[in-house]
């Protein structure tokens, strides 16, 4: 196996892009836990952008039906935290299905500042699952 030699140089914003790109990618072959391990990856490179993002859009959605906040976001997180972290109090099969990953691929879409062809093209796919 060849390895490319080359070392990559990157700030947040191209390395979060990067991601989402990959994320697109998988989400369009139906390798929803990698785009959902992606999109997480880029949406947590960007944490520090807060409001106006897709994320606090739905935690807010969540206070509007008076929900609790922290059961609320755990539920928003549960593909990505059981991809991500160890999990025993869930169960040891996750699905992964089309809507939680446009769900993370549009949380970390929303922190970026601009975006790409593919981005652009995925949106209204990713839209759709949330009709």
């Amino acid at each position: 196996m060849d390895t490319c030699e080359r070392s990559l140089i990157l700030t947040k914003d191209e390395a979060a892009a990067r991601h989402v790109e990959a994320a697109v990618s998988a989400f369009e072959s139906g390798d929803f836990d990698i785009c959902i391990t992606l999109a997480g990856a880029a949406e947590g490179m960007l944490s520090d952008r807060k409001g106006g993002d897709f994320f606090s859009y739905a935690k807010g959605k969540g206070s509007e039906k008076g929900l609790n906040p922290k059961d609320w976001i755990a539920c928003l997180n549960l593909e990505r935290d059981w991809l991500k972290h160890p999990t025993f109090q869930l169960p040891p099969q996750c699905e992964f299905g089309r809507e939680e990953a446009a769900m993370m691929l549009m949380r970390a879409m929303s922190k970026l500042p601009t975006w790409s062809e593919s981005m652009m093209r995925i949106k209204p796919v990713v839209e759709d699952c949330f009709r």
